[in-house]
């Protein structure tokens, strides 16, 4: 809270420690609060390939003026949630204020979304599509390209984590597959070039 009103930024974040569900309370995580601020379009490209984009890209670790959610809500029964909502929000932001203080203990459960091993449904898939309609409008779309890698890394990672225990499931399943392969094929300029995220998608089609 002091850092948001010390700088006035519309949004202040801090950094996280990771806290095992039996593990005792943590006593050797950083509190030296340097800050930085960023503005709005600095934050903008944290949530695509900054340094913090995990810090800034969930929707804890962070105050926020309360006005930003006046017509922003998370989408109802969807997990991975923040992906959805995270642009939207700096989109709001004139100033975004960053502490590497870690005064969030994030705890790991055994039974929790990100350690369950598997995916049943494609909500963070999801949740990466109305991002990239966003930015598709957003300032020219001069983002755009970044955002079309974030959607893909989504398909992938969740094709290759995704459930296969029933037969509805292995048909979402398939239906990801099916999408990847549509979705690169209208944006081959955007994805497609000599560099290292291009291979994977390469690999990924030839070999999901």
């Amino acid at each position: 809270l002091s850092n948001a009103l010390g700088s006035g930024a519309d949004i202040s974040i801090c950094d996280f420690k990771i806290v095992e569900e039996d593990a005792p309370a943590p006593s050797d995580y950083n509190r030296s609060n340097a800050i930085r601020i960023y503005n709005k379009e600095e934050s903008m490209l944290q949530i695509l390939h900054g340094d913090y984009i995990m810090q800034f890209s969930v929707a804890w670790c962070k105050l926020y003026k309360r006005e930003i959610f006046n017509n922003i809500r998370y989408p109802f029964g969807r997990k991975f949630e923040d992906v959805a909502v995270a642009h939207l929000c700096y989109s709001l932001s004139n100033k975004a204020v960053y502490s590497n203080s870690q005064l969030y203990f994030y705890l790991q459960r055994a039974g929790s979304i990100k350690n369950s091993g598997r995916f049943k449904d494609t909500d963070v898939v999801k949740s990466a599509w109305d991002r990239l309609m966003f930015f598709e409008k957003y300032e020219d779309g001069k983002y755009l390209t970044e955002c079309k890698k974030q959607y893909m890394t989504a398909i992938m990672g969740t094709y290759v984590r995704f459930a296969e225990t029933t037969e509805h499931l292995k048909q979402q399943k398939n239906e990801l597959l099916m999408n990847a392969k549509e979705f690169v094929n209208k944006n081959k300029k955007d994805i497609f070039g000599f560099n290292m995220f291009s291979a994977r998608c390469m690999f990924f089609l030839a070999f999901p």
